[in-house]
């Protein structure tokens, strides 16, 4: 919840000091975001410490509400996803190779949005990017991934790229490019 405190600074008395009168306040927006998720994987291991695969399952409740009160501007969506993503790992040479893929789907369950007087920033932000969050979408995932030994120091280095194909409803697509590194310790 967002609030504006109107304050204005008044001489009190004759000394000339300065005080800080608060004459109300205003609320400005609210806002709600309610993302819960059940979820299942399945590690199968080559020896310890060791992966063989992995089998991830989940079923996600996304639910979005905002408003701003001045200038008038609500929008609010439930959207439900289901994913499933599968990773194999290869060792080679003391290596280790991972690829990955994954299917989503996402329904939207509701959605409403009320953006008052359209200008620039409506036009052009706020309302393709509310139709791709309110849209019906398929989703496609790929990953690969690259772990080696380091030194003493630090376990492993890793290097992991993923790509995901979205394609929704009424021709909204998005092409996600991922590229991470780091160390384990």
């Amino acid at each position: 919840l967002g609030t504006e405190i109107i304050q204005r600074l008044e001489a009190i008395g004759d000394v000339g000091a300065a005080n800080w009168i608060t004459y109300g306040t205003e609320e400005k927006y609210y806002s709600m975001l309610i993302d819960a998720e059940l979820s299942y994987s399945f590690l199968r291991m080559k020896e310890k410490y060791v992966k063989n695969y992995e089998i991830d399952m989940a079923l996600n409740y996304y639910g979005f509400e905002q408003g701003y009160y001045v200038p008038t501007r609500e929008d609010a969506y439930e959207n439900l996803v289901v994913s499933v993503n599968i990773d194999k790992s290869f060792y080679l040479k003391g290596h280790i190779f991972s690829l990955a893929t994954g299917l989503k789907h996402k329904k939207n369950l509701a959605f409403n949005q009320n953006y008052g007087e359209g200008n620039f920033i409506t036009e052009m932000l706020l309302i393709p990017d509310f139709n791709y969050l309110t849209s019906d979408y398929n989703a496609l995932c790929f990953k690969f991934s690259f772990e080696t030994s380091l030194s003493k120091l630090f376990d492993k280095y890793y290097v992991r790229s993923a790509i995901d194909l979205y394609r929704g409803d009424n021709d909204f697509t998005r092409t996600i490019y991922n590229f991470s590194t780091g160390v384990i310790f």
